[in-house]
């Protein structure tokens, strides 16, 4: 059964295969009869031919929605900047009418009846804007394909000649309707009503030009330019300027605005509590924070900034010494000293410093206490197993002791000779005799002395090292013998 199965597999299999043959030669030969007929030809690149119209309307709209784009963040830009340089011409202009005698109530006044005027104005521009979006271009008929001998072909690509008309209508309405709104978008820019600012700016050029030619009418008549009075300093004229008074010269002179509207005024920055001198700048216009000097900012978001200080240290303290102060942005040096290395990474995160002891197993110089008679070496619970020396003294207060010449170890006290250490494996510190003082050393290399008295006689034989005692009684003092 199992063989009967592989077998029919396999047919299965092997018709499927000429299948897929045959529908594949069919699939050439129809290919080539297509490369020959003029009509697949013609229906071919019509084909290609609305592709590339769809891309290119494509691509082309693309593009246009980008240059829109682009215009409407340009004029976004401008519209700010125009906005800046109105806000600022406002300020000095109202500075101006202020130190002129003028009152800010009259152009608020001004500016109401301006307010009014301006009411019923709207539903005009709105029926012109309904007006030209009612202006609808005629759709384009297209363009007609001559025809003349291919009434076959047309037939034949009936559905592609539709399509391309239709994306020809649609290439025709998109401009038109663009067209439409640019013409639009030029009639809105006359129409603009203007701001505010402008406005107000208008009033009170007005209302200070009024003024001056007041002035340079009392009194017969007079100068109606500012730079030419006799009484105003145009020395260092220049855009966003304004006159400000001088007492000690009784003339107006030029001078930066400060802002802050109103009155307007200066700014003064001032140090204390510097330690040399405090340093105060007049006139100031602005504010800059180093953040090199510890100082952080941060936008709020609200108009306001918040000037933050870095955590710094003032005051450095050790131990014993004296304490070192920063004196404003000052700098400390770490210095290493005896057996001490000091490295440090200004890569790491954090930053480093690390310090380095003298490794005494490598030690390559003396070592010396800092005080005299004071530090010890170990302690009497901590003690050091073996001291090795190379053949050098080992001093103990006045004493030297050492090796001499013949390996024998030498005391040398405090102006004396050296004296050679003779141990022996058994020896004897003192002689006790009965009824007597005991003699006891009073030193290494001590002397004993033996003293013969009446018929007593005390011989030594330094040869062989030894000591004879010889007592010879001749009479008995006192007594019989």
């Amino acid at each position: 059964m199992t063989d009967t199965n592989q077998i029919l597999d396999k047919y299965a299999q092997l018709k499927a295969d000429l299948k897929k043959q045959k529908e594949e030669e069919q699939r050439q030969v129809q290919e080539e009869l297509d490369a020959k007929n003029p009509l697949k030809q013609y229906e071919k690149l019509q084909n290609e031919i609305q592709e590339s119209k769809q891309k290119h309307a494509t691509v082309l709209k693309e593009k246009r929605d980008k240059e829109e784009k682009e215009k409407e963040s340009q004029e976004q830009i401008t519209k700010t900047e125009q906005t800046e340089i109105e806000t600022k011409k406002l300020k000095n202009l109202e500075n101006l009418f202020l130190k002129l005698g003028g009152n800010l109530e009259e152009i608020e006044e001004g500016e109401q009846d301006l307010h009014e005027d301006d009411i019923g104005l709207e539903p005009e521009v709105v029926e012109v804007a309904e007006k030209q979006q009612e202006d609808v271009v005629e759709e384009p008929t297209g363009v007609v394909e001559e025809t003349i001998g291919h009434e076959e072909d047309i037939k034949v690509d009936e559905r592609g000649e539709e399509e391309q008309q239709e994306i020809v209508k649609e290439e025709d309405t998109v401009e038109a309707v663009a067209d439409t709104i640019s013409k639009q978008e030029k009639d809105k820019e006359k129409s603009v009503k203007e701001t505010p600012t402008s406005k107000r700016i208008k009033l009170l050029e007005e209302k200070v030009s009024k003024l001056i030619k007041d002035m340079s009418n009392v009194g017969g008549g007079g100068e109606v330019n500012l730079n030419k009075l006799d009484d105003v300093d145009i020395s260092g004229i220049a855009n966003n300027k304004i006159l400000k008074y001088n007492s000690s010269t009784s003339k107006w002179e030029m001078a930066t605005d400060s802002g802050g509207g109103g009155g307007g005024g200066s700014l003064t920055v001032s140090e204390i509590n510097d330690p040399v001198t405090n340093i105060s700048v007049s006139d100031v216009s602005g504010l800059k924070f180093n953040v090199d000097g510890g100082f952080a900012l941060t936008d709020n978001g609200d108009d306001t900034v918040t000037v933050t200080m870095e955590s710094t240290f003032k005051t450095w303290q050790v131990d014993g010494q004296t304490n070192l102060v920063a004196s404003g942005v000052d700098t400390i040096e770490l210095v290493g000293g005896t057996g001490t290395t000091i490295t440090t990474d200004p890569t790491s995160s954090p930053k480093s410093i690390t310090f380095t002891g003298t490794d005494l197993s490598t030690i390559d110089g003396n070592i010396v206490p800092d005080a005299n008679n004071t530090r010890d070496l170990g302690s009497a619970t901590k003690k050091w197993k073996d001291l090795y020396l190379s053949g050098g003294s080992l001093i103990l207060g006045t004493t030297t002791l050492a090796v001499n010449e013949t390996g024998n170890l030498t005391i040398t006290p405090v102006g004396n000779d050296p004296e050679p250490v003779s141990v022996a494996s058994n020896s004897f510190s003192s002689i006790a005799v009965s009824g007597q003082t005991t003699v006891a050393a009073d030193q290494v290399n001590d002397t004993f002395t033996l003293v013969g008295t009446g018929d007593t006689t005390i011989t030594t034989t330094a040869g062989t090292d030894t000591v004879t005692i010889d007592t010879t009684v001749d009479s008995l003092d006192g007594g019989n013998f």
